[in-house]
């Protein structure tokens, strides 16, 4: 991948489209889906909002904001998780996200959902309910793995 080519293209503000790989997402992306993203001030961002950013080893991620906190020096700080996965990701701080997703086209045949505008009214009410449903996630493998949750 072409990371600072990518930063790049969203810093200049031009929306960036490419395919989707990977499973952390499933089911809400999926492998061959096609994502566009564009560049997003920290401010802006949302839970449920889904963000492409570097991870600390400079990978770049496309995961789901579950949670929002300040970093030092008043700094946004992101908490981010794959759908699919148990466990958050590190904290991301505002100064690593490269953009955000404002449209899937998914590799599907049903015509309605092929294209899903993540700017539309319903999915600015769905994205923060997925991210709901991700942490109840987090929460049940965490008291799980604590030995609080019997089989």
């Amino acid at each position: 991948m072409h990371t600072p080519l990518f930063a790049e293209i969203l810093h200049k503000g031009a929306d960036l489209r490419f395919k989707v790989t990977g499973r952390s997402m499933y089911p809400f992306l999926a492998d061959n889906d096609i994502v566009t993203l564009r560049k997003a001030d920290a401010c802006s961002l949302k839970t449920g909002d889904i963000i492409f950013f570097l991870s600390d080893h400079d990978t770049p991620v496309l995961h789901r904001i579950i949670a929002r906190s300040k970093a030092a020096k008043g700094r946004n700080c992101f908490i981010t998780k794959g759908d699919r996965l148990f466990q958050p990701d590190r904290p991301v701080p505002e100064t690593r996200i490269l953009g955000r997703v404002c449209s899937v086209e998914k590799n599907s045949t049903l015509h309605w959902f092929k294209k899903q505008n993540h700017n539309s009214p319903a999915w600015r009410v769905l994205n923060p309910m997925i991210a709901w449903l991700s942490r109840l996630r987090v929460y049940h493998y965490s008291a799980r793995f604590m030995g609080l949750l019997v089989k």
